[in-house]
């Protein structure tokens, strides 16, 4: 039987705890702008975030304008002047570019996950914050290469991003290749866009939305792995 050998990853909420490193990067850059973090401003910018990301998956604005906006927004939202929101966020591309904080059994799962065949990172993203962080995780070792967004010039789900993945992995075979993500709106939307099966990495057991049909769910990495090493 067949087995899946080309396993594409997702980084942040995957492999990342994106909400610590973001925590860690915003304290940092807020205090090296001369403002104050208070608890929970990671939350509030963590949802703003998050809709320019959509806006951008959806193609309703550029990578310029997520920059231009974010700070500019999150400012606002917690009564600071954002005069200041362009080195804001340069300080937290900085710092994020430093934060990796991994979700508990990432490393041991990677290392069982490179045991059943090549390993690639797909991620959105900017480039010098990615490869700052695998760079300072150690993941690195487990994988055959990392994919970004901002190199790609395409962001998932966008079919282009799937297309520039596929013609850089030697003896690529959709069949044989499984998407891992926590993602719907990035990564299953790719899967289903590309005719990849892929895993929806779902450890907070949210509810699956009506018209969403990723070919496995998984709770943990350790079903994440029971759903790799099944036969094809």
């Amino acid at each position: 039987m067949k087995k899946y050998s080309i396993f594409l990853v997702d980084a942040d909420d995957t492999l990342f705890d994106f909400t610590a490193c973001c925590r860690n990067a915003l304290r940092r850059a807020m205090e090296s702008c001369g403002f104050v973090y208070r608890e929970g401003y990671h939350l509030q910018y963590l949802e703003i975030n998050n809709a320019q990301w959509k806006l951008l998956e959806r193609g309703e604005i550029t990578r310029a304008d997520l920059f231009a906006n974010r700070f500019v927004l999150f400012l606002e939202r917690v009564g600071e002047r954002a005069d200041n929101a362009a080195a804001l966020n340069r300080a937290y591309v900085s710092a994020l570019s430093k934060e990796c904080v991994s979700i508990d059994g990432a490393e041991g799962f990677l290392s069982a996950l490179s045991g059943m065949g090549r390993v690639y990172i797909v991620t959105n993203g900017a480039a010098f914050i990615q490869k700052g962080r695998f760079a300072k995780s150690g993941f690195e070792k487990y994988l055959s290469g990392v994919f970004i967004s901002e190199e790609a010039g395409a962001y998932k789900p966008a079919i282009r991003f799937y297309e520039y993945v596929a013609a850089r992995i030697p003896d690529f075979d959709k069949e044989k290749t499984l998407l891992i993500g926590d993602s719907l709106t990035s990564d299953m939307a790719l899967a289903a866009a590309a005719g990849l099966d892929a895993v929806w990495f779902n450890p907070e057991n949210k509810p699956l939305p009506a018209g969403v049909a990723p070919t496995f769910i998984a709770a943990s990495y350790a079903e994440v792995l029971a759903a790799a090493g099944r036969d094809l």
